[in-house]
């Protein structure tokens, strides 16, 4: 095989899983996207905010609220 045709094919497989990973299998199979599924909505990871400090966070900051007060 010549090396341009493996480098093509490699190119080729690489775009193929970065359109998997985020995806877009539809794009690959060249067929129209399917609609989001109501468990794959379920099952995403919430982002945080900024109310709840987990373990370790947060700690040894003061607001200027509570400096003033403590003065």
């Amino acid at each position: 095989m010549m090396l341009q045709a493996r480098e093509d094919i490699t190119a080729s497989a690489q775009h193929a899983l970065r359109l998997l990973a985020f995806r877009q299998i539809h794009k690959v199979l060249g067929m129209e996207s399917l609609p989001a599924s109501k468990a794959s909505a379920r099952n995403r990871k919430r982002r945080r905010d900024g109310s709840e400090a987990g373990e370790g966070e947060g700690e040894g900051k003061k607001d200027k609220k509570e400096d003033a007060e403590s003065a």
